[in-house]
């Protein structure tokens, strides 16, 4: 687990000893609500990268083509990353066993718009991946 964190740096190194017990890496990020705030923008991009999975699979599906080897394809070029490859394999095996809540990510994807603006950034994928919810 890496564990992001925000705020003063002396209190970091007093509790840094705590923390490398619990995670691989700690990464402070900046003053307080830094590491909070990665957390959402990590979050935004799982959630949406996760909807647009489950829509391109349903086009795959729908389509005809054959789901193994589309999923092939795509797990070997640009659209690849860790949670695309565990993702797209639970999906393909119809293994919608909870992850992660899905009115945690709603929750998750509420707070990221809401943060984003006030940085004056309209996340659009996060509006429509959380129509999807």
């Amino acid at each position: 687990m890496t564990i992001l964190v925000g705020g003063n740096e002396a209190a970091l190194q007093a509790v840094t000893p705590v923390l490398k017990s619990m995670s691989k890496e700690i990464v402070h990020l900046g003053p307080t609500g830094s590491g909070a705030k990665m957390k959402l923008i990590n979050n935004f991009l799982c959630g949406v990268q996760v909807a647009s999975l489950a829509e391109g699979l349903a086009w795959i599906e729908r389509s005809g083509l054959d789901p193994r080897k589309a999923l092939s394809i795509l797990n070997a070029g640009a659209p690849a990353s860790p949670l695309f490859t565990a993702i797209s394999e639970r999906m393909i095996n119809h293994n919608y066993a909870v992850n992660f809540l899905l009115k945690l990510m709603a929750k998750d994807m509420r707070y990221a718009q809401a943060e984003a603006a006030t940085c004056n950034v309209n996340l659009t994928t996060a509006d429509v991946s959380h129509a999807l919810v």
